[in-house]
C-alpha cells in the first residue's frame, strides 16, 4: 500500500472555503436509531463507518462526508433551513493548507500512480494490516490539511476543490 506522509510535503498553499453546504446531525438523520453505527457512508474518498456523534455534510455537488460538531462550528456558521437541516456558511477564518497531487509530487514520493495512493485521516476506511483510517487520493486530487494543524486532513477531488476553495 502507498501512503503519503503529508508532514514531508514542503510546499502547501493556504486557502479558505468559500461555498456553503447543508448539514444534519447523524442522530437526527437516523432519528436516534442505535443501528446507525452499523451503516457505512460512501464518500468520494472511500467508505466510512457512520459515526453516531458526527454530522452529515453535503457539498454543493451532492458529495457527502461526516464531521464532528465541534470542528463544524469552529469553521462554519449554522442557519436552520428545514426540519433538522442547516445551511453551513464558512467563517472568514476557515483556513486550510492544500497541495494538488500532481505527477511531480507522485515522482517526489516515488509512488506508482497505477496503484492506490492513500493519506491517513480522521475519517476514511480501515485497511487490513494498518492502524487508523485512510482516504484514497487520485491524480490531480487535493490533499487538504486543517489550520491550525491538529491532524485533520482529507482528500478533495480537483473540480470540487476549485469550485469551493479560494487562495488566501
Amino acid at each position: 500500500m502507498q501512503i503519503i506522509d503529508t508532514s514531508l510535503i514542503l510546499h502547501f498553499t493556504t486557502y479558505t472555503k468559500t461555498k456553503p453546504m447543508r448539514v444534519i446531525s447523524m442522530a437526527d438523520l437516523f432519528q436516534g436509531n442505535p443501528v446507525m453505527s452499523q451503516f457505512k457512508l460512501t464518500t468520494i474518498e472511500g467508505d466510512e463507518q457512520v459515526d453516531p456523534q458526527a454530522w452529515l455534510c453535503q457539498g454543493e455537488s451532492g458529495d457527502v462526508w461526516q464531521q464532528k460538531y465541534t470542528k463544524l462550528v469552529q469553521k462554519y456558521e449554522l442557519y436552520p433551513v428545514g426540519i433538522n437541516w442547516y445551511s453551513a456558511f464558512p467563517k472568514p477564518d476557515n483556513k486550510v493548507k492544500a497541495v494538488q497531487l500532481t505527477n511531480d509530487l507522485i515522482e517526489l514520493f516515488e509512488l506508482d500512480i497505477e496503484k492506490p495512493v492513500f493519506i491517513r485521516g480522521n475519517y476514511g476506511e480501515p485497511i487490513l494490516g494498518y492502524d487508523g483510517l485512510y482516504q484514497r487520493a487520485v491524480l490531480n486530487s487535493w490533499i487538504v490539511v486543517r489550520l491550525p494543524e491538529d491532524g485533520d486532513q482529507w482528500i478533495v477531488q480537483d473540480k470540487l476543490f476549485i469550485n469551493t476553495y479560494s487562495p488566501v
